[in-house]
């Protein structure tokens, strides 16, 4: 009974199977020993009860918060209609393919997910909270979109391609790589694994447009990562593409939407205050400055080392899981006290810090070159809620040619310089130059914006977030108050 119990998909942890997926995991082996040792030992039964009473309880931690992480609604028979958009699920569309649901523990993500973890630990995290499940976000909301959902594919204005978990699972297995040839074959086949995720991904790719026009699909990459644009996925550059970056998209630009990371975590407020921010800037991130290391990482590094000991500036370079470093959770915390957070580029630009310091009302600074990008930068003024830093003298950061192309290729979305300064020195003292009236105008515009940054499992026009506004990017004829996006 028990082992049934803990492979019943109504346990509370395949709701948020990765804070218990690791404790279900020990359940199980305990459960795998010999019968005659089971009965003989009476801690080996209560240790499983215990996991999965542990389970029960880290689940109860991550369930939803209000004001939108991850809210329920809409529930009832779907509404369709003719026009709007239809949502392509490739689970039920492509026969063959390995069933894929982030919240069941025994499908192909989680699965591949809880391997990587056996090596990287560190990087276990609800997947509610995990920064790249803004697709996963998206895709509820609209699947309880009553009043937007069309008939079919040939009825559709628009068709969004529905391949989260498959990305995800694919986005996962890169770390494979890391793991000796051995060990990873011993595991996966202990899990069941038999697909190769990469390839699954691709196959859905391959597919889609034989099936649907692909001036009609919408593609979601959340991560800085595809499967690649060339060969027989040349067809993505007519697709619409929604991308944490416009690296990670295959066509131009007039058809990518760059959307924000997912920055929901029990730490972000209802509202944000704005009193008692007694730090001027703030960096907290990694940062590497070793030559073979991005230029965005080089500009990380000497940013914590030029600005270390200002007294109005909090600056530190972290690692995961480094003795001595900030938890994520009193990171926050400096946010909330901060007026500035420099929000810079690293191995890739794109980072979930340029959505958690708009969450806990920050006023973003991109500094570059290389910039980090900046969501909906095509449609938010963001001169009216945050500044764009020209360095001059980039040299303590970009040395190589590798270092120079990314200088030239990962330009500012934010908008043109709001500042130019000769270099790191002089990047206080301007940040100090600026009136506390213009600062004010500058947070009364990010309080306004700040909800185009929060990803909700449900539609809310009245007052647009994350999913609503990326909808009425896909679907021009989706009513929403728009004010978020008319500053």
């Amino acid at each position: 009974m028990l082992r049934r119990s803990l492979q019943a998909p109504l346990l509370p942890c395949a709701n948020c199977s990765d804070c218990c997926a690791g404790l279900k995991q020990r359940a199980m082996t305990v459960l795998k020993q010999p019968r005659s040792l089971r009965l003989r030992n009476v801690l080996t039964v209560t240790l499983a009860l215990l996991s999965v009473l542990s389970c029960y309880y880290a689940f109860t931690a991550c369930k939803p918060k209000p004001e939108g992480q991850l809210a329920l609604g809409g529930e009832g028979p779907l509404v369709r209609q003719e026009g709007g958009i239809y949502v392509w699920d490739p689970a039920a569309e492509l026969p063959g393919l390995p069933p894929c649901d982030q919240q069941d523990p025994t499908s192909l993500a989680p699965v591949v997910k809880q391997l990587v973890l056996r090596r990287f630990p560190k990087l276990a995290e609800c997947h509610e909270e995990y920064q790249y499940a803004a697709a996963w976000y998206l895709e509820r909301a609209l699947l309880r979109a009553h009043g937007q959902l069309a008939h079919s594919v040939d009825s559709a204005d628009i068709v969004l391609v529905a391949s989260s978990c498959y990305y995800e699972a694919a986005f996962w297995s890169r770390l494979f790589s890391k793991f000796p040839a051995d060990e990873l074959a011993r595991l996966k086949q202990e899990a069941g694994l038999w697909a190769e995720p990469e390839a699954v991904m691709s196959s859905i790719l391959d597919t889609v447009p034989a099936l649907i026009p692909p001036e009609k699909v919408a593609l979601f990459f959340p991560a800085p990562y595809n499967t690649g644009c060339k060969g027989t996925h040349e067809w993505m550059a007519r697709a619409l593409t929604l991308a944490g970056e416009k690296q990670a998209s295959c066509g131009p630009a007039e058809r990518t939407v760059v959307v924000p990371f997912n920055g929901n975590s029990p730490d972000v407020p209802p509202e944000v205050s704005f009193d008692n921010r007694t730090i001027l800037a703030t960096y907290i991130g990694g940062g590497d400055g070793a030559e073979h290391r991005s230029a965005g990482q080089r500009l990380r590094y000497h940013v914590t080392q030029s600005l270390a000991g200002e007294s109005d500036a909090f600056m530190q370079g972290t690692c995961q899981g480094c003795a001595g470093q900030l938890s994520h959770r009193d990171a926050m915390r400096v946010y909330q006290s901060s007026t500035f957070c420099l929000v810079l580029a690293g191995d890739a630009p794109s980072s979930r810090r340029a959505t958690e310091v708009v969450l806990h009302g920050c006023l973003p600074v991109y500094l570059g070159p290389p910039y980090n990008s900046a969501p909906y930068g095509s449609v938010l003024d963001y001169s009216k809620f945050s500044l764009v830093v020209h360095v001059n003298d980039t040299s303590g950061w970009v040395a190589t040619p590798t270092h120079r192309r990314q200088a030239e290729r990962w330009t500012s979305e934010a908008g043109p310089p709001t500042h130019t300064i000769a270099d790191m020195s002089q990047l206080l003292p301007a940040l100090r130059s600026i009136s506390k009236e213009r600062v004010w105008e500058m947070q009364a515009a990010l309080q306004r914006v700040r909800r185009a940054f929060l990803w909700k499992t449900v539609l809310s026009p009245e007052a647009p977030a994350a999913a609503d506004i990326v909808l009425r990017l896909m679907l021009p004829s989706y009513q929403m108050d728009a004010a978020a996006l008319t500053l």
